[in-house]
């Protein structure tokens, strides 16, 4: 993933490939910087994989970005002072030269799958993320986008990966000018490693107020800053390393060969500690957690950057003679290809596609990675390097138009991949009758993130036609149990107004609204009743005794509020879901279909017991036509890409259906004994309490 090559057998300078023979010593050739590169991309991808173990492989990006930093800022050091200035041109077409090749084929073969592979709007973000990708600002893309790399949401792009890409472009892109500048005011290493360290620490401590003042932590890990904490680190590293011990030009490098056997031996041991300390932070932190954005960053980028140099400064010890070996050196070597092509290859390599879960699965991921990166560095990246096919201004501009031509294609190939068809039923359907304007039919909806994508949806001009308006009232982290829920393995509380016991909790929020808005029918849509929740001390869901009771009282409790100025109540009952796969090939337990299955018979078994007043409708099959999942009926796409929420096309595929329900009944009026009956029924099941052991469920009312 770095953009420093890995150097070939032979070369005198690990940072300056084409650096003129030099008299004076330098840090020679280090062959465990390739076995550092292998064990940061081992992490990252067996992370992706799904592999438990490695919880915190992801920090096998920060291990790259502390190795660039340190081999970058080395370089440039190196070349101020054999030259006295930087030569921009010559180090930006080395970065085209090293980046780019794979880069381009890497985008063209995700715009040929999306285009030609992938059915209609399953990528409706991807020609906003080519251009990110192109443009090495893909991280603020997916910021912008809201994009999730811990927590539940959308798929990813095929592309997210390159948000790294984009933080190491940008550093290539500030960093020298910002090295010059501070080489005017002083030309000690010293002074300038202690200034990395500097905005190392303002950098996490700017992470730490934003994290402090609510921030994402999808967007904190996505941001530059976040990550330009361990960079800089790398770059204090280059000062610390090749700082001149004598009065010549040795290196602290070349002094360390030289020195006491004991220091050595005590160097070493320090690399290997820190090395160790290193692997057991990839496989014991949690990207959730709150220490790496309140200076973890700087701990572990710390931690590296102590690894690294004492390999450098020992090359035959321990740490640095495992890093050396043969096949270590090699992923190394190819560490940049394995690093792009594997995150398309793990989200197109699913259980769907090969019928393959845990570690077959994972096996054939690995393999397919391994042979397309070797394909990539033998016929692509290495020909670019030692062919020098990018010379020069000429050549740079001639690269940087083929760049964007490149991407300019990309993006109008799967732009038309991406666009969600509508489907034509709504075009044939005629809503306009003569209902007088005094007719109007105002309908209150409340639930989750469903609800609210229904409600957007209903609230369209065929359903104004009609004189009925939809008035929604919902949260997407809200669900009638509440409390802890586990959504792809992310952990979330549910919001205090979400909550039925507090004082300002749904129930005196909807019944507010409801007196209010006085609608002539309520309904409700959730998701997030299907999921896991954390009750009496254990994960439960639908089919558990003590959550299904308790689900049913709240679903009580929740028809008393909305009949409570004496109008019907109606349950929408909920469709299949189909949000993907476990990075391990299974399938994510919340889109179990007998959940679904559990959840609508309770509403059912609800709703039968006051008819009068709880209306069930099922919009479950009519999005799930055929039993199960469905994202397409005929030519119209009616789920988004997340396999949850209705798109534009759904809202107007459930139009003609739903118009003609709510019409009829929001024409019926309960009897005041039915509504009776309902509140005292919620009533009693509010304080009768629910089974804590595994017994039968309660009936309730």
């Amino acid at each position: 993933m770095v953009g420093v090559d890995p150097y070939p057998r032979g070369v005198s300078d690990p940072v300056v490939m084409d650096a003129p023979p030099s008299p004076r010593p330098t840090l020679g050739h280090v062959g465990a910087l390739d076995g550092i590169r292998a064990l940061a991309v081992a992490a990252v991808v067996l992370y992706h994989g799904g592999v438990t173990a490695v919880r915190g492989g992801f920090l096998g990006v920060d291990v790259f970005f502390v190795l660039s930093g340190f081999l970058i800022t080395s370089l440039l050091l190196r070349e101020l002072e054999r030259g006295g200035r930087l030569r921009f041109g010559r180090f930006y077409e080395r970065r085209a030269r090293r980046l780019l090749p794979a880069l381009v084929v890497l985008v063209v073969l995700v715009a040929l799958y999306a285009s030609l592979a992938v059915p209609g709007g399953s990528e409706p973000s991807l020609p906003g993320q080519i251009v990110g990708t192109m443009a090495y600002v893909g991280n603020w893309t997916l910021i912008t986008a809201h994009a999730t790399y811990f927590t539940q949401g959308l798929p990813p792009s095929p592309l997210q990966h390159t948000w790294s890409l984009a933080i190491e472009e940008q550093f290539y892109l500030v960093w020298p000018a910002l090295l010059v500048g501070l080489r005017v005011l002083t030309r000690r290493r010293a002074p300038l490693g202690a200034t990395c360290i500097a905005g190392s620490i303002a950098c996490a401590a700017f992470t730490a107020l934003r994290y402090e003042q609510g921030a994402s932590v999808n967007a904190l890990y996505f941001a530059t800053q976040t990550h330009a904490t361990t960079m800089l680190l790398g770059a204090a590293l280059a000062c610390a390393v090749l700082t001149p011990s004598t009065a010549t030009d040795a290196t602290s490098a070349a002094a360390f060969r030289h020195a006491p056997p004991a220091w050595r031996r005590v160097c070493g041991a320090g690399g290997v500690v820190a090395w160790l300390l290193v692997i057991v932070a990839m496989l014991t932190v949690a990207g959730t957690g709150s220490a790496l954005y309140r200076g973890g960053y700087v701990a572990f980028g710390a931690v590296v950057a102590a690894a690294i140099g004492a390999t450098v400064a020992v090359p035959d010890g321990l740490a640095a003679r495992l890093l050396s070996l043969r096949p270590v050196a090699f992923i190394g070597r190819i560490s940049y290809g394995i690093y792009l092509y594997h995150f398309p290859l793990f989200l197109w390599l699913d259980h769907a596609h090969t019928g393959l879960r845990g570690p077959a699965l994972l096996a054939l991921r690995l393999a397919s990675t391994l042979a397309i990166a070797t394909a990539s560095y033998v016929a692509i990246e290495q020909p670019v390097r030692e062919r020098r096919l990018l010379r020069g201004v000429r050549g740079l501009v001639t690269a940087a138009g083929a760049y964007v031509l490149v991407g300019a294609l990309a993006v109008s190939a799967t732009a038309a991949a991406a666009t969600i068809p509508f489907g034509d039923e709504i075009a044939r359907w005629n809503p306009v009758r003569a209902t007088p304007a005094a007719a109007t039919t105002t309908v209150l909806l409340v639930g989750d993130s469903m609800a609210q994508t229904l409600g957007g949806g209903l609230n369209n001009p065929f359903m104004a036609a009609a004189h009925v308006f939809v008035t929604v009232n919902a949260n997407p982290r809200c669900s009638l149990v509440g409390g802890r829920m586990r959504v792809k393995d992310f952990r979330f509380d549910s919001p205090r107004r979400c909550n039925a016991r507090s004082p300002r909790g749904w129930p005196t929020r909807w019944a507010r609204t409801v007196l209010h808005r006085r609608p002539a029918l309520s309904m409700m849509l959730f998701r997030l009743d299907v999921v896991d929740h954390r009750l009496a001390g254990r994960w439960q869901h639908i089919g558990d005794p003590q959550y299904d009771c308790t689900l049913s009282s709240r679903l009580l409790r929740l028809a008393a509020v909305l009949a409570v100025t004496g109008r019907p109540v109606v349950f929408l009952t909920s469709p299949y879901y189909d949000t993907g796969e476990q990075p391990n090939g299974a399938p994510w337990v919340e889109d179990d279909p007998a959940r679904v299955r559990g959840y609508n018979q309770l509403l059912e078994r609800v709703a039968a017991q006051f008819p009068e007043v709880i209306h069930l409708v099922d919009l479950g099959a009519m999005l799930s036509p055929e039993g199960r999942y469905t994202r397409t009926i005929g030519a119209t796409v009616v789920r988004w890409v997340d396999g949850v929420h209705l798109t534009y096309g759904g809202d107007s595929y459930l139009v003609p259906r739903l118009l003609p329900i709510i019409e009829r009944l929001a024409g019926t009026t309960p009897t005041r004994g039915a509504l009776t009956e309902l509140a005292l029924a919620a009533g009693r099941a509010a304080t009768r309490g629910c089974p804590t052991q595994e017994r039968a469920p309660v009936a309730v009312g």
